[in-house]
């Protein structure tokens, strides 16, 4: 039940009760999203069952309001502002569409395009002195 939970990490404590932690991915770290031990009442849970239907149903409230951060409904304080998504059309998603394949090395580089452009020069008749 618990690796159905998005998020949801299960750990052994050492009182033998199991702790549970919602811990999102990276980029929504950065985001701003916190991880954080679920439920906030740990310490009131003395049965193994019970503390895990509460960790399930806090894990499930959480993946509700970042379901709802995605979309830009929830505009609450204490939240992150949603990621902002370029049209595609536009030239903010060109620009980040050219460094991603720049980066990724599926452009020439600027020492190729200078040499090229140099050979073709030398060759061209334009650039030869007049007799």
């Amino acid at each position: 039940m618990i690796s159905k939970i998005r998020y949801l990490v299960e750990k052994r404590g050492a009182n033998g009760l199991p702790r549970f932690f919602w811990q999102p991915k990276q980029e929504l770290v950065k985001a701003g999203w916190k991880p954080r031990r679920i439920p906030a009442d740990y310490a009131s849970h003395r049965d193994a069952r019970a503390l895990r239907v509460a960790a399930v149903l806090g894990a499930e409230d959480l993946n509700r309001q970042l379901d709802a951060w995605r979309s830009g409904i929830l505009p609450g304080e204490d939240l992150p502002k949603p990621p902002r998504i370029a049209n595609p059309r536009s030239l903010a998603a060109l620009i980040a569409d050219y460094k991603k394949e720049r980066y990724r090395g599926a452009s020439m580089t600027n020492a190729s395009i200078t040499s090229r452009r140099g050979a073709a020069r030398s060759r061209s008749p334009s650039s030869r002195p007049r007799t």
